[in-house]
């Protein structure tokens, strides 16, 4: 997940979001619906790591100066730079990505 995950804040913060946002992962088999699944192995968090890098998604995952609030950011990449951005904000980090996800979606 590391390879797909870019988080800001202090240390504390970061290991704080790593540990929420590992327990949630969007699982291919459910992009139309925009549903959020624990996954159940490695072998499953290894298959969306590849699903993403196969769509040329990356995911920033930051935390709003401490706040309670975090924005989810996709980014679809072409070439250098980005020419999709999606944002979603939430007071917990599984909202803030699924709202991301279903703002994502429904504009592909």
């Amino acid at each position: 997940m590391k390879e797909i995950l870019e988080m800001t804040g202090t240390p504390d913060e970061v290991d704080w979001l790593a540990k929420e946002v590992m327990g949630w992962v969007l699982m291919p088999s459910k992009w139309k619906v925009s549903i959020w699944n624990p996954f159940k192995s490695w072998n499953d968090a290894e298959m969306v790591v590849e699903r993403m890098k196969e769509k040329k998604w990356e995911i920033d995952l930051l935390s709003i100066n401490g706040s309670d609030e975090y924005v989810c950011y996709f980014k679809r990449m072409s070439g250098k730079k980005p020419w999709r951005t999606v944002k979603a904000s939430a007071a917990d980090v599984p909202t803030a990505i699924s709202r991301a996800a279903l703002l994502t979606l429904e504009g592909t």
